[in-house]
């Protein structure tokens, strides 16, 4: 187990992961922030909907459950597979970029989320991390990151229904058409974010011919 997971050495290394990490997770909640927007805006129904959803009580202990199996029991499980085994094998098989990209693209359809991109440059990053510290923990504390924050709102990145009792319906549909008008000023900033992190990857991207972690790390190993 120790040859995936590597061996933990730099506090570094995990700050600046956390940092990038950090505009990975506001991109990606701003792109889902979008898309509901959008949506809701054409569709009154579904603002009806959300609308009676946020004024609905939940079980606390349903909801701490949820928490705790989205935030930590996920994250570990899903880097061990797509990270400590599918993208260790293919990069062994195929390079690391075309690894990179099948692994990222598996990982995406599967959460079946409107938030592809996000999901997709999410796992990109968590690869380039994984092949740059050759240390599992790193990529598993970041995607924990990124779903705690993803998370915070209720398990819900969606506009929420304003909490005074005196607010109507009406008022919230008044509060979405709003954000709708805005939409073009959120969408330039999730643009811009969008090249930054591209450009940022480009300058931390492994070369195509580095060997999985899990091979080099068993090979420290052996010496």
């Amino acid at each position: 187990m120790s040859p995936i997971l590597g061996t933990f050495n730099s506090y570094k290394s995990l700050l600046f992961s956390i940092t990038l990490q950090l505009l990975v997770t506001i991109f990606s909640i701003s792109n889902l922030f979008i898309i509901n927007i959008y949506f809701m805006a054409s569709n009154e129904n579904l603002v009806q909907k959300v609308y009676n959803s946020e004024n609905i009580s939940t079980n606390s202990s349903s909801s701490i459950l949820s928490l705790i199996t989205v935030i930590i029991i996920a994250p570990i499980i899903e880097e061990f597979i797509f990270r400590g085994f599918l993208f260790s094998k293919w990069t062994e098989k195929m390079g690391a970029y075309k690894s990179m990209i099948l692994t990222s693209l598996i990982f995406s359809i599967l959460h079946i989320n409107f938030d592809f991109i996000g999901l997709f440059l999410n796992s990109i990053l968590f690869c380039i991390l994984y092949m740059k510290t050759k240390n599992l923990f790193i990529p598993i504390i970041c995607h924990m990151f990124n779903n705690f924050i993803g998370n915070l709102g209720n398990l819900e990145l969606i506009p929420t229904s304003p909490s005074s009792s005196q607010d109507t319906l009406e008022n919230f549909i008044h509060f979405i058409t709003k954000l709708y008008n805005n939409i073009p000023y959120f969408l330039f900033f999730t643009v811009l974010l969008f090249l930054i992190i591209v450009y940022l990857y480009t300058k931390i991207l492994p070369k195509n011919t580095c060997k999985p972690p899990y091979t080099s790390n068993l090979q420290n190993t052996a010496h």
